[in-house]
């Protein structure tokens, strides 16, 4: 096959492909504002720069002509996008006539094409330029930049020796230019692959290369920004370490670092990187330490244990229990003393003490003068010989002073509960005993008289000159309960033969 059955097959290849356009390409020069140098004289809207980018196959452009026999030798075809675009192919459509095919390809030949952001080629760069062979009329090529402007640019310079099949005298005849990029998110030859989605700021991939050019966002690495950040790191290039306190050792989200399904327990926050506030532990920081740490201390954030140790009086790793029955004290390491009424306090070991014993521990007995629980009881100060009463009841172990009786001492027998009432007596006497007293008053002034008659008489026989006086002794009493009674002992003084004064009780006659 020779050169130009090839060139017809790519003729019609291009025809072809015209009618039957790639889908995923846009246009981007489609009714785009133009410039071109020099125009015909005589074109007018006929022939002018916008007739390339119009849709229209038929119009075309036409400049004056340039070579060594113009004054122009350079011609400039530009379009203005609109804005910038990454710029992946461009269409050219070169007027043909039929059976002058070759001599329109000279004309063609030694093209360049330029994309800038400016009008001015110099400020682009160059993307493609045209030697041999001589470019096809319907004319395509990648031509991969970013800019505003896409420049069509040829010359024909004095002096200058151009390659065979140059025609040297040229008119530029532009009949349709396309500038294509690839929709958004697709890439490569025909824009059939698609981008990754993870570019930085949500911009897509080169359209040609299919890299994200200014970097990948955040929890993604690697050329084409599709890998994600291994396990346990996220960020900007995975260049952070999640916190490790995810729930259930779950990995954090590799954009953000946050532990989506929540923090093990101690943690809080988005990342799960702060510890529970003071005084609070457990899954999200709602349980409450326990009040007993030792010296009000915090519990651990996660598991509320008190690290060093309770107060008296509690055990348990959160020190939420007390101590069992009998025990007290730091780590519930104390036991009740054996001589508590009842079992122990279990903070301090303080009970009350049975009878006979006092003191924290009830280990000191009862003082001398004391008895009872917590030797709160009082002896009676009536035990025989002085005696201080038992410890434990109130006994007193040789028995009571006269008059004393009962087992404390403390009781008088019943004729001297109540003393005889008398004008110097500041105590009052009940009613029902006062005739019984007056009765006994009545019969003792009896006893006296005749005790006196008799003295007499005999004191007559004897002839002795004194008589006995008979005497009244009180003696005052007093129980516990503060009554006041008085005994009486009536005596008669005897005398015998060597002036020896013997009494006599006579109350018993």
């Amino acid at each position: 096959m020779n050169y130009k059955s090839i060139s017809e097959v790519l003729r019609i290849f291009i025809l072809i492909s015209r009618f039957v356009p790639f889908y995923a390409y846009d246009n981007l020069s489609s009714g785009r504002t133009t410039i071109m140098l020099p125009t015909y004289h005589s074109c007018h809207l006929l022939c002018g720069p916008t007739t390339a980018t119009d849709g229209q196959r038929e119009t075309c452009t036409n400049t004056e002509a340039i070579g060594p026999s113009s004054s122009s030798k350079t011609t400039v075809w530009s379009v203005d996008l609109g804005g910038n675009y990454n710029i992946y192919s461009i269409d050219i459509l070169f007027k043909d006539y039929a059976g002058w095919e070759m001599r329109q390809r000279g004309r063609f030949a030694g093209f360049s094409l330029y994309i800038s952001n400016t009008p001015q080629k110099e400020d682009g760069h160059l993307c493609f330029k045209n030697t041999l062979p001589l470019p096809p009329l319907d004319f395509h090529t990648t031509c991969i930049g970013y800019g505003r402007y896409v420049i069509y640019y040829n010359e024909r310079l004095d002096g200058e020796i151009y390659p065979k099949g140059y025609q040297t005298q040229i008119y530029t005849q532009l009949c349709e230019v396309d500038v294509k990029e690839c929709p958004r998110g697709w890439y490569g030859v025909g824009c059939r692959q698609q981008c990754v989605t993870y570019c930085i700021n949500n911009e897509v991939c080169n359209h040609v290369t299919g890299r994200c050019d200014n970097g990948c966002a955040d929890g993604w690495i690697g050329n084409y920004c599709d890998e994600s950040c291994t396990k346990g790191s996220y960020g900007p290039g995975c260049a952070y370490n999640c916190s490790g306190h995810c729930r259930n050792d779950t990995f954090c989200n590799k954009q953000t670092g946050h532990c989506d399904a929540g923090c093990k327990p101690g943690y809080t926050g988005n990342l799960c990187n702060k510890e529970c506030i003071s005084g609070h532990f457990g899954p999200s920081c709602k349980e409450h330490c326990s009040q007993n740490c030792w010296n009000d201390e915090i519990c651990n954030h996660i598991d509320g244990v008190c690290t060093n140790g309770c107060k008296d009086g509690y055990i348990g790793e959160k020190c939420n229990q007390i101590c069992d029955q009998g025990y007290f004290g730091r780590n519930c390491s104390g036991v009740c003393p054996q001589k508590c009424i009842s079992l122990c306090e279990f903070k301090d070991g303080f009970c009350d003490c049975i009878h006979g014993w006092k003191g924290s521990n009830c280990s000191e007995k009862c003082p001398f003068g004391n008895y009872g629980i917590n030797c709160e009881g009082k002896c009676s100060l009536h035990c025989g010989f002085n005696d201080s009463c038992d410890i434990y009841e109130g006994t007193c172990p040789r028995g009571c002073q006269e008059p004393y009786t009962g087992s404390n001492c403390s009781q008088l027998p019943s004729d001297l509960l109540h003393p005889i009432s008398t004008k110097d007596s500041v105590l009052p006497i009940p009613m029902p005993w006062f005739l019984g007293f007056t009765l006994l008053g009545v019969l003792n002034l009896c006893l006296m008289i005749g005790i006196c008659v008799i003295s007499c008489r005999a004191c007559s026989k004897k002839k002795c000159n004194t008589v006995s006086q008979n005497t009244q002794s009180s003696s005052y009493i007093s129980n516990e309960r503060g009554i006041t009674s008085y005994e009486i002992h009536n005596y008669q003084e005897l005398r015998n033969s060597k002036d020896e004064i013997h009494y006599q009780d006579i109350t018993s006659i």
